[in-house]
């Protein structure tokens, strides 16, 4: 690090190969000590034209900016250090490779960096130096360390922008607040909403109102049919309504307890006629099933046992749901590992559906279904994409169980 560091105090003229997670610790660390730079050179030019408030140049436009360079610092993975090394072979300046144990001593410096100087760069570079806010220095506060890198994306996200300051008031406001009381409420959307369990909250509002993992087109202003299995709170129902002005959604949630929450929270739009929300679990066959209550988001149907809350609830077969449409424009599901069941149940239909969103759960202690997900989706015609966070630290070593489950995997899928 010192090493790295001196280097770059010598050099006044200082372009970065590379525009990804390396280059931004490397730069946001060059900042943290008051070090320039001139701007950005890559292999090939993407979408992007600046990072971090700079230009950025494909390898053939870049030439300008590599000639003005006094040093270069290629902050890219090391496996395509001696590709580049070929590329900047005529580029007659001092080069620096940086290493993955160099990227992460800047990260446990910009992570140990005074708040303030911290909120200071993502002022300035983040936001393109626009007037500070006030809720900057507590968004630092909750970013600050790994994902910064994620906060970067956002406030160059139009979109993300105009729900941080919010959710950075309800993370202040509530993120310490005990909800092992019933019936806790929180001041959102302009009105007062019921919910189930605080972390819950704020990992929900901060997955969809701030990521927006569930905002599947552009062409807003038309009609859309969204169908929401597992509704929960209503979190996800209100961020379709909300930016999808002529959409209808049906959504269903089993557990009785947290349904109440979902019709109260949800009672203006039903009265507006925008949604219609039943007290049903989406299976596949009509019925009534043992449905265990967990007191949030992780009750599923299971077993009736002496050990655990159990309620009866009524299912509704997802083939009788989705023959009612001719299409579906967006279908989420996050139904606590039934998800394989129904959507099996569902192939007769799925040419109906454009664009499906399913969390998997993986049950501990039963043979895991993802392929059978995988190869569903991919044999009637969509492209399918998928991200997980791990339960525990490390499966080899330590797997952990959570409510019953050992892994959470989310899948999306996009007719091709």
């Amino acid at each position: 690090m010192i090493e790295f560091l001196q280097w770059a105090q010598t050099k006044r003229h200082i372009v970065i190969y590379g525009a990804g997670e390396y280059a931004f610790w490397i730069s946001v660390y060059l900042e943290l000590q008051g070090i320039l730079w001139d701007g950005y050179v890559i292999s090939q030019r993407g979408e992007a034209s600046e990072f971090l408030g700079r230009p950025v140049r494909g390898l053939t436009e870049g030439q300008a900016l590599l000639g003005g360079a006094d040093g270069v610092i290629v902050a890219v993975s090391r496996q395509y250090h001696r590709e580049i090394a070929r590329s900047l072979a005529d580029v007659d300046c001092p080069k620096y490779f940086v290493t993955m144990a160099l990227v992460h001593r800047t990260l446990d410096v910009i992570s140990d960096a005074p708040l303030e100087k911290v909120a200071m760069i993502v002022h300035r570079r983040f936001l393109g130096g626009e007037e500070n806010k006030d809720w900057l220095k507590s968004c630092v506060a909750y970013y600050q360390g790994r994902g910064l890198y994620n906060l970067y994306a956002q406030l160059t996200d139009r979109n993300a922008v105009q729900v941080l300051p919010e959710f950075m008031r309800l993370w202040e406001m509530y993120a310490d607040v005990d909800t092992s009381q019933q019936n806790h409420t929180v001041e959102v959307f302009g009105q007062t909403w019921r919910i189930a369990d605080m972390g819950s909250f704020l990992a929900q509002y901060e997955q969809i109102f701030v990521r927006r993992i569930y905002e599947f087109t552009e062409d807003k202003n038309r009609p859309l049919h969204i169908l929401d299995c597992g509704a929960n709170i209503g979190m996800s129902v209100k961020f379709y309504l909300e930016n999808y002005p002529q959409a209808q959604v049906e959504a269903f949630e089993a557990d009785p307890e947290i349904f109440s929450l979902l019709a109260d929270n949800l009672a203006p739009l039903t009265a507006a006629g925008r949604c219609v929300l039943r007290n049903q679990a989406v299976w596949d066959s009509a019925g009534t099933l043992s449905f265990m209550q967990e007191g949030d988001e992780g009750g599923h149907i299971a077993e009736a046992s002496e050990k655990t809350k159990t309620v009866q609830v009524k299912t509704a077969d997802i083939a009788d749901v989705l023959v009612a449409y001719e299409v579906v424009d967006f279908w989420k599901i996050d139904i606590e590992g039934a998800e394989t069941r129904v959507l099996t149940r569902a192939l007769p239909y799925l040419d109906r559906v454009r664009h499906l969103f399913v969390e998997y759960h993986s049950v501990a202690g039963e043979v895991q279904t993802i392929d059978k997900i995988f190869h569903i989706l991919v044999e009637n015609g969509f492209r399918v994409f998928m991200d997980s966070d791990l339960i525990g630290k490390n499966p080899f070593i330590s797997p952990a169980v959570f409510n019953g489950f050992d892994g959470l995997v989310n899948i999306y899928a996009t007719r091709r």
